[in-house]
Formats: C-alpha cells, sequence, structure tokens
C-alpha cells in the first residue's frame, strides 16, 4: 500500500479543519471540513496571496487524482493510506474527498471575497 502524502499548503489548510478529535485517534472523523475552517486558514499564509495558495493546492490535488488513477490497488483494494489523516483510502473514497476539499476552497475563497467587499481585507493589519 502506497503512502498519500498531502503537500504542505493542503495539510495546513487540512489541519486548521482538525476541530472534533485528534486525526490520530479518530481518522477522517476527527475533521470538520468546512469553507470557515479553510477561509481562516488561507488568511494563515501571511506572505502570500490566498488565490496562491489555492492556486498551489489545486495542484497538489490534482496530483492526488493521478495517484488515484494510476497507483495500483493493494490486495484488500485500498489505494493507500495518509498517515497525515490517520485513513486509508479507496479510489472512491478519495476522489470523494478531493470533491469536498474543492467544494470546501472554492466557497472559501467566496467568503474571503465577500469578506473583502465589506472592507476586510485578506492582508494582516499593516500588511501593504
Amino acid at each position: 500500500m502506497s503512502n498519500i502524502t498531502l503537500g504542505i499548503e493542503l495539510n495546513r489548510i487540512v489541519r486548521r479543519c482538525e476541530t472534533v478529535c485528534d486525526a490520530a485517534c479518530c481518522g477522517l472523523e476527527a475533521f470538520d471540513f468546512h469553507p470557515i475552517h479553510m477561509a481562516s486558514a488561507l488568511l494563515g499564509f501571511a506572505d502570500r496571496d490566498p488565490a496562491e495558495v489555492v492556486d498551489s493546492v489545486e495542484r497538489n490535488l490534482r496530483d492526488l487524482e493521478l495517484l488515484a488513477q494510476n497507483q495500483a490497488l493493494d490486495e484488500f483494494g485500498d489505494l493507500g493510506w495518509s498517515e497525515q489523516l490517520n485513513t486509508t483510502f479507496t479510489r472512491e473514497t478519495l476522489s470523494q474527498w478531493i470533491f469536498t476539499i474543492r467544494n470546501c476552497l472554492m466557497t472559501a475563497s467566496q467568503l474571503l471575497a465577500f469578506s473583502e467587499s465589506l472592507g476586510f481585507p485578506s492582508r494582516k493589519f499593516g500588511s501593504t
């Protein structure tokens, strides 16, 4: 079984969603994949534009999709293990997870745009 590794930005955003429990205990059940958590995580990249981070995460998600398409399954029909999420993925569950992350990121981006339209800039106080 292969190791499914999240990129740095994706892992950081996903960790912000680890609000229900600890992944080491509950696996995917430890996460509340909600756009509010993801929007907050995007703002945590102080030195980068949120859209740039989303682009980087999207590249990581595409890489995971390629892995799901090309990786051989193990004898149990599993695709791989993610130590970061403490879960085993099948092709189907990884595809569903990627779909969820994409939808939340898209909505998080919309939340940030709406927030900016209300006068709340995405940059930290004092930045240019």
